[in-house]
């Protein structure tokens, strides 16, 4: 059969063509798989419309991931406020019963309640 092909020139011609074809499709599909434009296609307005449109929403969605990451953040430090205060306000349980012992002279009891003025303090500034 290859021996008819090389000598019926219509069907080398043909061959030939389809070899060229061929080569094109694969540098069209290279080009379509990298996300480059066909130049076959041309620059039609919906086209442009739709890319840009496409280039927007990753736009928007890139600035929506950097919210959530500040508001990640943002709740990891509220939470570590809130962490402080009640360590403070256990502090401050600790200090009251200890107040409340027997053996406590009122000079005691003055400085405890400086230290409980301090953590409440503390605990507004948080």
């Amino acid at each position: 059969m290859a021996f008819t092909v090389l000598n019926n020139t219509a069907a080398a011609m043909t061959l030939g063509e389809l070899n060229k074809n061929i080569t094109k499709v694969g540098k069209d599909l290279a080009k379509l798989s990298s996300g480059q434009r066909l130049p076959n296609f041309g620059a039609a307005a919906s086209d442009a419309a739709i890319s840009e449109k496409m280039r927007v929403q990753i736009r928007g969605l890139t600035q929506d991931e950097r919210n959530v990451q500040n508001g990640a953040s943002l709740l990891r430090t509220a939470e570590g406020g809130m962490q402080n205060i009640v360590d403070e306000l256990r502090n401050l349980k600790e200090l009251a019963l200890n107040s409340c012992n027997d053996h406590n002279t009122d000079t005691d009891r003055e400085i405890m309640q400086k230290d409980v003025k301090q953590k409440i303090q503390n605990i507004e500034d948080i």
